[in-house]
């Protein structure tokens, strides 16, 4: 016996122009995704600040989908929805403690032993990966489908897939029974945003 459910989405933004950006984030929150990660490592702190103030206030339901990458200080003053801590970045539990109740702590993982210490610490989902080989992470052959629905079974909280996502690879996804899938080049572009959510909406779970 099968349903129907929606996996999430979870954007994480390319490194374009201010502008372009915008245009794909607001594109990317018009067409349902769950969340965009604004990732902008290097950038000045007044600039990330600026930016993320500014997706923020580009509509209601953005307030509730934005986060910032790496920068607590960025996701709080911008008024955020939440903080995406990198696999080497603050302590979930740490975090935790100084946020305002229902602010997203979600973490990068890339073994069950960090997806557990993320869940145990109070992470409202984890990121893991990659699953598949990505041209972000040259040489490495990604963890694969095994292991992905091995940590999907080890936390209760939402996984979300990354590395190497294709509009094609959702419905394997799906069979992990991971809560979601997350990327950057398949939400970048307009038509492969499009044919990937096509893909998600919805696929069948047992």
């Amino acid at each position: 016996m099968t349903s129907s459910r929606r996996l999430g989405t979870c954007m994480i933004t390319a490194d374009v122009d201010e502008e372009s950006l915008v245009r794909q984030v607001e594109r990317a929150l018009a067409a349902g995704v769950d969340f965009v990660q604004l990732r902008r490592r290097s950038r000045p702190t007044r600039e990330v600040e600026a930016l993320a103030r500014r997706l923020v206030g580009l509509s209601p339901r953005a307030r509730e989908r934005i986060l910032v990458n790496g920068r607590l200080d960025v996701a709080l003053s911008s008024g955020a929805a939440g903080v995406h801590l990198p696999a080497d970045g603050l302590p979930v539990a740490a975090v935790k403690q100084v946020v305002p109740e229902g602010f997203v702590v979600s973490r990068s993982t890339h073994t069950r032993e960090a997806v557990e210490r993320a869940f145990g610490e109070g992470a409202s989902f984890v990121v893991f990966g990659p699953i598949f080989p990505t041209a972000s992470k040259p040489g490495h052959p990604g963890v694969g489908l095994e292991a992905l629905e091995e940590v999907v079974r080890s936390v209760p909280i939402p996984v979300y897939a990354l590395g190497g996502v294709t509009p094609e690879r959702v419905p394997q996804i799906a069979d992990t029974g991971a809560r979601g899938i997350a990327g950057i080049s398949a939400f970048e572009r307009e038509d492969a945003l499009c044919e990937l959510l096509a893909r998600i909406h919805p696929v069948s779970s047992p």
